[in-house]
């Protein structure tokens, strides 16, 4: 009896333990989507209202500067669709964009704040790349696979969740 009293006591307890840690995972996702929805709905109303480039990168960095448990936000464009300045952009060095010139800017926390990064791979094709082009592929919000990615200079294994800007009712 004393057996059966106890399993049956620590079941009740790992039940309740992994419906709370269930709890805080899903209240984690739904935070993390709802400021990825509001960086897209943001870089969507800057574009559509001809914003610069800097404004986008402000919209990235107030956004990673709400959410310091997360490793930061981020905001692609396809190749001149955010202002037809690609070529424009090419060989600046400014950090809101990648080195075809298209809009590609990451705001990461680091222990000074949150702060624009250099892109880790400034030629890669953006839309080989799952966190961008799923996304846009697609046209729905996505979770991507775990995978390494340098962030302060150090690797970091995370998950980007993803949500697709739209325009016009275009992505």
């Amino acid at each position: 009896e004393s057996s059966a009293e106890t399993t049956g006591l620590s079941m009740d307890l790992g039940r309740s333990a992994a419906k709370n840690a269930a709890e805080t995972v899903k209240l984690r996702f739904n935070s993390a989507f709802n400021l990825a929805r509001l960086v897209a709905q943001n870089a969507a109303t800057i574009q559509q209202e001809k914003g610069d480039r800097d404004a986008l990168a402000r919209a990235a960095l107030d956004a990673t500067r709400t959410a310091p448990d997360l490793i930061g936000s981020w905001i692609e464009f396809a190749p001149d669709a955010f202002d037809g300045a690609d070529a424009a952009n090419v060989d600046s060095k400014a950090l809101t964009h990648d080195g075809r010139g298209r809009v590609s800017m990451y705001a990461v926390n680091s222990p000074e704040g949150p702060k624009l990064q250099a892109n880790s791979d400034p030629m890669v094709d953006i839309n080989t790349q799952d966190y961008f082009g799923i996304p846009f592929r697609s046209g729905k919000e996505t979770v991507i696979e775990p995978y390494a990615y340098p962030v302060n200079g150090k690797s970091v294994l995370m998950t980007s969740l993803a949500v697709p800007i739209v325009v016009n009712g275009k992505t």
